[in-house]
């Protein structure tokens, strides 16, 4: 079974369609480039809560193909006032005028976010010369997607089959992924082997978008040139093309938050809109990204605690209790199938305070040394974006807390977080950093050369700017 050329078409614009039709109105524009990432992002996000509502309600499962695209037509048609009364949306920071910048500058950002794309498209295409047979995204995303098509969606079956199909892992992992792969399978009229990948590849197309507009805003068009190319170009972009897995999707959600959150201090209320939405697609993106999603639920809070004006707790709550519901249904659906983090509630292992007291002694030191290896002297696996990140956090923390507190708090904490994890891991230390580490930098990379590119432009400016 494979997917057609329609079909393909009709997996990449449908929620691309349906992100701009329900973010329209209510997200405002900023520029074509945030625009564009962050339709799919939305898009992206509501086709998976459609398809789990399609699901719960035990409708048929191929016929979902015509769900998404229906939904972006009502949408649109439904939001036409709105957009038109929110037509002009918040301008870029003034910190980059883009619009008086040089031609050169614009040209250089064009060429580059042309051949960042170009870049993911041939690691796509690349990974697609190999099936969905093997490692993480088989065991885990597309062996989950294909369980519940097997069986007609969440139905008994899918129960039996989560709890005893020794070739699924993870089973407790958030559905965000296996939902697009679920919508891909609608689209061919049953399981393939290859397109499934085609909505995970779309969100890594987003997040180069994203990362070229976020690095614009906080520092010019060369800055987010260079970043552009240095983040396609990491070891992790590779990797996450040649496979359906989710850390893509961790990275983009992980970044969307902490730019919606950079644009909502020159006082738009509005992009704590787009916050909430990025939120929601973070914390159901995978295990990892629900920790993150609570590192920049706490790093917003405390944000808009700290300056002036600000946009007062409630408001703030109201911005991170989408995401805590979108968890607690992940929560009652693993329960329902009985499935369980084996972080938390592995059966066979101590509780997991009492593995940090005894573990950490011992781990730490692995864990610091693989951190260093593959975060600083691998110079192809983050391009020097985290290190860069940390080294301006360490040198200029005041600039750092001043310019980019939201963003500085949020990966501090997630770093620190992931350091708890391995600490306190039921699994074998070097095992569990030889297959994590890499991927937990590339989450990271993104978000961290927003923050690295904040600071900087801020030491080297410092110019008075909102």
């Amino acid at each position: 079974m494979t997917l057609s050329w329609l079909g393909i078409v009709h997996v990449v614009l449908a929620p691309l369609a349906l992100g701009w039709a329900l973010t329209r109105a209510y997200v405002p524009r900023g520029d074509r480039l945030f625009a564009l990432a962050f339709a799919q992002l939305a898009g992206a996000l509501a086709v998976a809560l459609l398809a789990f509502a399609w699901l719960a309600a035990r409708l048929d499962v191929a016929a979902f193909r015509f769900v998404p695209l229906s939904v972006a037509v009502i949408a649109w048609f439904a939001t036409r006032r709105a957009a038109a009364s929110s037509r002009d949306a918040a301008p870029l920071d003034p910190s980059a005028p883009v619009r008086s910048e040089p031609r050169a500058a614009r040209v250089a950002l064009a060429v580059a976010v042309t051949l960042a794309c170009a870049f993911v498209a041939h690691f796509a295409l690349a990974g697609s010369e190999t099936l969905v047979m093997i490692g993480d995204e088989a065991n885990i995303w597309a062996g989950k997607a294909k369980a519940i098509w097997v069986e007609g969606g969440f139905r008994e079956g899918l129960v039996e089959r989560l709890r005893s199909d020794f070739t699924l892992q993870h089973q407790d992992y958030p559905l965000l992924n296996p939902l697009l792969q679920v919508f891909t399978f609608a689209n061919a009229g049953g399981i393939v082997h290859v397109g499934n990948r085609i909505p995970i590849f779309a969100c890594v197309v987003a997040l180069v978008l994203l990362v070229a507009s976020s690095v614009r805003r906080a520092a010019g068009s060369w800055a987010a040139a260079i970043a552009a190319l240095l983040v396609a170009g990491c070891h992790g972009i590779v990797e996450e093309c040649e496979n359906a897995a989710a850390d893509g999707l961790v990275a983009l959600g992980l970044l969307a938050v902490l730019e919606c959150a950079a644009r909502a201090r020159s006082g738009d209320a509005r992009w704590l809109r787009g916050a909430w939405i990025a939120l929601v697609f973070l914390a159901w993106s995978k295990n990892e990204g629900t920790m993150l999603a609570l590192c920049c639920a706490i790093a917003l809070c405390s944000d808009d605690a700290l300056r002036r004006p600000r946009f007062g707790l409630v408001r703030m709550v109201g911005v991170a209790l989408p995401a805590a519901a979108v968890v607690a249904l992940q929560w009652g659906f693993n329960v329902a199938a009985g499935v369980r983090n084996d972080l938390i509630g592995n059966p066979d292992a101590p509780p997991f305070v009492e593995r940090l007291r005894t573990q950490a002694a011992d781990h730490a030191p692995q864990v610091a040394r693989a951190a260093y290896e593959r975060g600083i002297v691998d110079p192809l696996q983050t391009n020097g974006i985290v290190l860069a990140f940390v080294v301006l956090a360490l040198l200029l923390p005041r600039v750092a807390w001043r310019r980019a507190r939201p963003a500085t708090i949020a990966l501090v904490l997630g770093m620190l977080g992931f350091f708890v994890v391995y600490l306190g891991t039921s699994r074998d230390i070097d095992w569990h950093l030889r297959w994590s580490i890499d991927r937990i930098l590339f989450q990271l990379t993104p978000a961290c050369a927003l923050a690295a590119a904040t600071i900087a432009r801020d030491a080297f400016d410092p110019k008075p700017r909102p």
